[in-house]
């Protein structure tokens, strides 16, 4: 008896080849990155610092790791000197930073220039510039 349905029309004798379990060698390129992709960089901040950086972006209307992008950005670019800070990789709380391809090589040659790592060099940019913009901010309470 046939069905109406195609599908239940099966013969049992017909079996379909078995499929190739490997996977044709296809020789791809590596994918390429994007031309506007950023680098992103953690730079541990203590508490104190955390609430002047989030009080500056609050009165400029950014997020803190927008703002702080922009800032170090802005003073990779100005090339300056910077006053060794003390750097503490413990602190629990960390800044992102988010930099193009250009200001984060020249946050790799300030970091081969004074023998650190990236997230120092960051640290230290980024100290100098809270003390610098700061300036209102460090005499009130938080």
């Amino acid at each position: 008896m046939k069905s109406l349905n195609p599908m239940f029309n099966r013969r049992t004798s017909q079996k379909k080849p078995p499929q190739n379990p490997q996977k044709p060698n296809i020789t791809s390129t590596p994918r390429k990155k994007r031309s506007d992709a950023k680098n992103d960089i953690k730079i541990p901040l203590s508490l104190e610092q955390r609430q002047i950086l989030k009080k500056l972006a609050k009165t400029r209307g950014l997020s803190m790791t927008t703002y702080c992008s922009e800032v170090l950005a802005l003073y990779l670019r100005r090339k300056t000197e910077y006053r060794r800070v003390e750097y503490s990789p413990t602190d629990k709380k960390s800044v992102h930073a988010k930099l193009h391809q250009p200001d984060y090589d020249v946050l790799f040659e300030y970091s081969v220039k004074w023998d650190c790592s990236l997230r120092q060099a960051a640290h230290r940019i980024i100290t100098t510039v809270l003390k610098v913009e700061s300036g209102g901010l460090e005499n009130e309470k938080f």
